[in-house]
Parts: structure tokens; C-alpha cells; sequence
């Protein structure tokens, strides 16, 4: 799967993982194991997958600013507002899809 879509295996265990955790997949070990949708895809929407695996994330990481500068030492608390708004927009617009929205699309790139 990871190789798939080109993303780093241990990100794709870990967002797994939490879809397991929550219920939305479930899992079956062994030579015909897998992972199956367990809930009805026309009824998830991006929105909550953003949240439960990304949410945050549009926010930069500030390690080592200067407490000595104007800038360094206000960046974080100046931009934080910025982020959280752009993030809200982000979740008001994957509200308007569902994982059955997607499944839809790739069908349609496939020519099914």
C-alpha cells in the first residue's frame, strides 16, 4: 500500500493504526488478512479523517527562536492565529466530502 501511493510505510501503519482505533477500518491477520472498511463511506468525511490523522499540521514548528529578536520572539505567538484560521478552512471545505466522494473520483481517473 505504501509503495502504492508513494508515502513511507511507517506513516501509512501509523494512520492505520489510528483508523483502526476508531473503528473506521478492521483488521484480519493472516494470508488472507487485510484491512476492510468498517463503516459506510458515504457517511465520513474528510474533514474527520483530517483531524484524527493530521490535524495541526499546517501549523509550522518554531524549534530555536531567538528570544533576544523582535521577530524570533513573537513569531510563533504573531502566526499562530493565521494557521488556526487556515486550518478551520481547510476542515469547512473537506467537510463537503466523504470517503464515498473520493472512492467515486479515483473510479473515475481509472475509467471505471
Amino acid at each position: 500500500m505504501a509503495t502504492s501511493v508513494s508515502v513511507h510505510p511507517v506513516r501509512v501503519r501509523k494512520v492505520l493504526s489510528l483508523l483502526r482505533k476508531h473503528g473506521y477500518i478492521k483488521s484480519k491477520e493472516g494470508a488472507k488478512g487485510g484491512f476492510q472498511l468498517n463503516c459506510n463511506p458515504a457517511e465520513v468525511t474528510l474533514e474527520e479523517m483530517y483531524r484524527l490523522t493530521s490535524e495541526g499540521s499546517l501549523k509550522p514548528k518554531w524549534p530555536n527562536p531567538n528570544p533576544q529578536c523582535l521577530i524570533g520572539a513573537n513569531i510563533e505567538k504573531a502566526m499562530d492565529g493565521i494557521f488556526l484560521a487556515a486550518e478551520q478552512q481547510l476542515e469547512d471545505y473537506f467537510r463537503s466530502f466523504t470517503i464515498a466522494d473520493v472512492l467515486k473520483k479515483v473510479q473515475e481517473e481509472a475509467g471505471e
